[in-house]
């Protein structure tokens, strides 16, 4: 539905869709994979996993009720590819 479509939106936005992406923080954490999942995640698995990264994401997606977790999305950035 909709929430796939928007999905793969901020995927592109945040990384291009790479698996390999990765963005050091300035306070020393690291995003990374496909969704640029902080380091605060990593107790939840392997997050330089591309399949196990889009997982995480969707909990992250359940738990939290959207897609604000983000930057892509709370920016905006994430339009440019609907």
């Amino acid at each position: 539905g909709n929430d796939s479509r928007t999905a793969l939106a901020v995927a592109k936005a945040e990384s291009g869709l790479r698996c390999s992406a990765r963005n050091e923080n300035t306070n020393g954490t690291a995003d990374h994979s496909i969704f640029q999942i902080n380091d605060v995640h990593k107790k939840r698995g392997n997050l330089d996993d591309c399949e196990e990264n889009i997982k995480i994401a969707y909990k992250i997606f359940k738990e939290q009720g959207g897609f604000q977790a983000w930057v892509a999305y709370s920016k905006g950035r994430y339009l440019a590819f609907m």
